[in-house]
């Protein structure tokens, strides 16, 4: 694309352009486009993320029915016993659902460098603190982490992800 444009940059016609840097149609142009697009995957970080705010659904249900998990392992036990399900938008109008019965959301995923191993962890609330416990991943690139604050609306958790 960067070829294509310094192409134009330097007075050549759109359709010359478009020949040098792409070579053929615009059918084969828009094939390969598609098979590009279609091959991409999140980054470790951005699965992280997703993974995190699905935590973080259960964990503010769970504070505001006053119960709380200790560990991912306690909090995976907790959700599968009420099968909690929660329908999260991924931007765009894009929404999808995600169930506690899918083991892949209470795993870190897999880094890029895969030599070291990422982990995912609950954060324990501050003592006195009425707010649901964080959670973590590190080990990517960069450390993903679900926090709290309190609301406007009489201290409700808000949930957030923070990149380190």
């Amino acid at each position: 694309f960067v070829h294509y444009l310094q192409q134009m940059a330097q007075g050549r016609s759109h359709r010359r352009a478009y020949r040098q840097a792409f070579g053929g149609s615009y059918a084969a142009f828009e094939r390969a486009w598609r098979e590009y697009m279609m091959e991409l995957e999140p980054t470790p970080e951005k699965t992280a993320a997703e993974r995190l705010r699905f935590l973080g659904h259960g964990l503010k249900m769970l504070h505001e029915n006053g119960r709380s998990a200790e560990s991912i392992e306690q909090l995976k036990e907790m959700l599968r016993e009420i099968q909690f399900r929660v329908t999260l938008r991924i931007g765009h109008g894009f929404q999808i659902e995600r169930s506690a019965e899918d083991d892949e959301l209470f795993e870190a995923p897999e880094p890029e460098n895969r030599r070291r191993a990422a982990k995912l962890e609950l954060e324990p609330a501050e003592d006195g603190s009425k707010l649901p416990p964080g959670a973590v991943v590190r080990g990517l690139g960069l450390t993903v982490r679900l926090v709290w604050i309190e609301g406007p609306n009489e201290g409700e958790p808000i949930s957030r992800i923070e990149y380190e």
